[in-house]
């Protein structure tokens, strides 16, 4: 390790990632793509509400009364997200961790989504935060944990 190199780890979180980054590896580090899409708050609470599952609507609720939402651009197949969410429900079983209601509902959905691409966004709630999946058109849900 570099003096300089040393001297930033030892400054602790006072110093960007990005410096340390390049302190370290000689090289400059790419800025993080945004993958944040343009869903306004009307048209996403249009689509939970039209989703109909307890979920859907307690996060449409949520929006209504100014929640905080954010929908990332970047679309991934449902499958991809099916196959981590249904483990995380999985490994919860095996820790005798009961899954809340929105896994029973939202898992079959994100199923049925098969290998079409979906937009992961999430809402948060007074109770936690609901994952939303959207349709690639983002105007219609597919899903919601």
């Amino acid at each position: 390790m570099t003096r300089q190199a040393g001297w930033l780890a030892a400054a602790g979180d006072l110093v960007p990632l990005s410096t340390l980054w390049s302190v370290l590896t000689g090289r400059r580090r790419a800025p993080a793509a945004r993958h944040t899409a343009v869903v306004n708050r009307e048209d996403l609470a249009t689509a939970l509400e039209r989703h109909a599952t307890d979920a859907a609507h307690a996060a449409a609720l949520a929006l209504r009364a100014g929640a905080a939402f954010k929908v990332w651009e970047k679309l991934q197949s449902a499958h991809q997200y099916l196959d981590i969410y249904a483990w995380r429900a999985e490994c919860m079983a095996q820790d005798g961790v009961s899954t809340c209601k929105d896994f029973e509902q939202g898992l079959p959905d994100l199923r049925r989504a098969g290998d079409d691409p979906v937009a992961l966004g999430r809402v948060a709630t007074t109770e936690g935060t609901h994952l939303v999946f959207l349709a690639a058109d983002l105007k219609s849900c597919v899903a919601v944990l």
